[in-house]
């Protein structure tokens, strides 16, 4: 993909013009109404090295539509980028999902945020008696694969959750773990520390 003009999406790249793009794609006309902020370079040899170069420099074809349509935002990627970085592991690809995502859903803060070590997932619930955060542990080698053999235990999970306007928060809980865990409300976030992570951990703020 080569980087056509300044986007949100391109934050972070601005020190070069190229980025790694999708293995497959879908051709898609340009919008004349959405920026044009990535095209698309057609496929050229890997090697041998003398021959690594783009034989089109520049085309008029959409790597990417970004759309706004009133409130409303829509990334459209014709390729597969997800499966694209899946497969390399390329970091490139990762910053342009996450910078796509951010900018989807706009300049209101996430609802949840957690920094820390290891690769987990998020599942944020409110229910009746308040909200609930389930945290999955996969960080193993086996990730990508249906089956784990063991459980990799990850350390110190930074938690900000962000809850409804006047809501005050009484209890943080780790279910899992079945003990109370010290936390600060400032407004609507509350912050708080997740010790450890073995295989899954369930917060439950009341």
């Amino acid at each position: 993909m080569r980087i056509e003009g300044t986007h949100a999406v391109t934050h972070g790249f601005e020190g070069t013009a190229l980025l790694p793009g999708a293995e497959y794609r879908l051709p898609v006309k340009r919008q004349t109404l959405a920026p044009f902020a990535l095209s698309v370079v057609p496929h050229y040899p890997a090697f041998p090295p003398e021959m690594v170069y783009p034989r089109t420099p520049h085309t008029d074809e959409p790597a990417a539509l970004f759309l706004e349509r009133g409130a409303s935002r829509i990334a459209y990627f014709p390729g597969d980028i997800d499966r694209s970085f899946w497969r390399s592991g390329n970091t490139d690809l990762s910053r342009l999902i996450q910078n796509a995502v951010h900018w989807v859903c706009g300049d209101a803060p996430p609802p949840v945020t957690v920094t820390g070590e290891g690769i987990v997932e998020l599942f944020a619930w409110e229910t009746e008696a308040g909200y609930a955060l389930h945290v999955l542990n996969y960080t193993n080698p086996n990730m990508t694969r249906g089956f784990f053999r063991r459980f990799y235990r990850i350390g110190a999970q930074q938690v900000e959750f962000n809850v409804s306007r006047g809501k005050r928060i009484s209890s943080a809980r780790a279910l899992r773990a079945g003990k109370p865990l010290p936390f600060k409300q400032a407004e609507r976030t509350i912050r708080f520390e997740i010790p450890s992570v073995l295989d899954y951990e369930v917060i439950a703020l009341t």
